[in-house]
Order: C-alpha cells, then structure tokens, then sequence
C-alpha cells in the first residue's frame, strides 16, 4: 500500500482495505450503477469506469500514480542536462 510520508502518522495497516471487501465494493457499486437494461451503466462518455475507481483503493492508486508522475518529470529534466552537458564536451 503507498503512504504519503507526510501523513505517515495517521496510517493504520489494519484498516487498508482487502480483497474481500474490494470485491464487495466493486459489487456495490456495479448493482447501484445499473442501467434500465440491468447492465453496468458505469460508462463516462467513451471510457468505462476502472474496478479501483469503485473502492476505498482509489485514494491509494491516485497517491501512487502522482508519485510515479512526478519520478518521470525529474528524471526527464535530469536526461535533459545530461544530454545538454554531453553536447557541451569539446574531445
């Protein structure tokens, strides 16, 4: 489970969610978002709503995806010197 280091402290690992209740969630959720035709009526414009968009993990998934976003910004600015500075080198 990803934790924001700055809300370290209020992190309990018994109160993540688990697999069973997910599911249940996903189930929830579904049955609350059923259509007229008692199908999944979950679809936002052209794009289908993510079985983790439905639970608790949500918040999770979105911290961990801002982390990995903001990783790949750095390391494409430190590609960038690197390759400015390899261009700089007279042999």
């Amino acid at each position: 489970m990803p934790v924001d280091p700055r809300h370290v402290d209020d992190f309990d690992p018994f109160e993540v969610p688990t697999v069973t209740e997910l599911l249940r969630q996903i189930d929830g959720w579904q049955e609350a978002h059923k259509g007229e035709d008692g199908k999944e009526a979950g679809v936002e414009g052209n794009a289908r709503v993510q079985d983790w968009e439905k639970t608790r993990l949500k918040p999770y998934v979105d911290y961990f995806r801002g982390f990995v976003a903001a990783l790949v910004k750095d390391e494409q600015g430190g590609k960038r010197r690197r390759e400015d500075e390899a261009d700089g080198m007279d042999f």
